[in-house]
């Protein structure tokens, strides 16, 4: 088959969105089929610059608070315009058995454009987009710009012929959205996926090599967060967790924490870091290359995913879990979302309250203390996503689901 893969964002980007694109197109390839990607890559970074952020920043210039979320509206929408002026072409020129789109926004580009081909277009649902943008402060909660956002949301799911979501909780979300009384597309849940080739386990010594190449201290107890610094992403109670840990496990190992990530929730993470004198315990590493996360995740004896709800937005199906889960690092991570569907507690990783730095620091000291049973959760995490997340098992899912009706 020849599918079309549509992206709002740039490719790649930091984030779930652009590991899932990246390992649904590999895995399709592997199996025989043929991708083309249109994204906001399609132009130079300059032009976004130039051309989308400009202007709402002049706007914000120019009016100050009285902007309100109106810059943000006029990026959306100058983003769909030259959205459009790609698709167009490219739909003109090549023929495609599925289109793929990754985002409400091009499917209303899709929508609005002459329809040429009658293959059915397919969305995958990441999150829910307008409680996103309010998340990010991007989109004032009761505003009129929230408001119509909600209508694009609606009018993205009504114009497809078929949805996937990647966690139960986001169906029922786009269920909300449409209505009981609107005209309802087949939707499945489609849980995120890894491609565990890249994602493997590495031997002990390698893996020490490795925290040396970190420029960690071998006998250290490595804690690794690799989170966007995003409120819903709960980074700050992963630090919060070290208020409640020793500095060394019961076998004389100190414990660090490293930070994998950049966003808006740093200078509050850094305050805490400072108010909690936490500065030898924790290390910020930045934004990662997706290529130097497996290694990276090798180097850590736990992962932590400890999201959090933020203005109605919760996490997913974290493709970092699955990554981790793959490389045999055993998972902490919050009981929200989508988690509870890939982690299952005790066995493949522990889960915790969201927001509950203490039961955080409970649940690092008993893998911490208890190797056996730390590796047996790695072990059994592995085998998990084998057995239900790999990324050829997901393309030939996806394109089975693309084929069928």
């Amino acid at each position: 088959m020849r599918f079309l893969i549509l992206s709002s964002d740039r490719q790649p980007h930091l984030g779930g969105k652009s590991g899932h694109i990246a390992n649904l197109t590999r895995g399709l390839i592997q199996l025989g089929h043929q991708i083309q990607i249109v994204s906001r890559s399609a132009w130079g970074a300059w032009l976004d610059v130039l051309l989308i952020k400009a202007p709402g920043y002049t706007l914000k210039r120019l009016l100050g608070t009285r902007a309100g979320d109106w810059p943000w509206w006029v990026n959306y929408r100058l983003t769909q315009f030259l959205l459009a002026g790609v698709v167009q072409p490219c739909l003109v020129r090549s023929k495609f058995d599925a289109i793929s789109v990754q985002d409400v926004s091009v499917a209303n580009v899709l929508a609005r454009l002459p329809r040429t081909q009658a293959c059915p277009v397919i969305l995958t649902v990441h999150g829910d987009q307008t409680n996103e943008f309010v998340s990010m402060g991007s989109v004032r909660r009761g505003s009129r710009v929230e408001r119509w956002f909600w209508d694009e949301e609606q009018r993205g799911y009504r114009s497809v012929d078929r949805i996937l979501t990647v966690d139960s909780r986001l169906r029922a979300h786009v269920y909300s959205v449409l209505g009981s009384d609107s005209p309802r597309p087949e939707i499945q849940v489609m849980h995120n996926f890894v491609d565990v080739d890249q994602f493997r386990p590495l031997p002990e010594p390698r893996r020490a090599d490795l925290r040396r190449h970190w420029g960690l201290d071998e006998s250290a107890f490595t804690l690794l967060c690799p989170r966007r610094l995003t409120p819903k992403n709960g980074v700050l109670f992963a630090v919060e967790a070290l208020v409640h840990l020793p500095e060394k496990t019961n076998t004389g190992a100190p414990i660090m924490l490293l930070l994998a990530g950049e966003g808006s929730d740093r200078r509050r993470i850094e305050a805490l870091i400072k108010r909690e004198k936490l500065e030898k315990r924790v290390r910020f590493l930045g934004n990662i290359d997706h290529a130097q996360m497996p290694e990276l995740y090798a180097a850590a004896h736990i992962v932590l995913i400890p999201s959090v709800p933020s203005a109605g937005v919760v996490e997913a199906t974290s493709l970092s879990a699955l990554e981790a889960l793959a490389c045999q690092v055993p998972v902490v991570a919050s009981a929200v979302g989508g988690i509870p569907e890939i982690v299952e507690n005790g066995r493949t990783g522990l889960l915790v309250p969201p927001g509950d730095p203490r039961a955080l620091a409970d649940a690092i000291s008993l893998l911490a203390q208890d190797t056996i049973y730390r590796e047996g959760l790695a072990s059994q995490g592995r085998s998990a996503v084998l057995e239900r997340h790999s990324h050829l098992q997901a393309a030939d899912r996806f394109a089975r689901f693309c084929s069928d009706g």
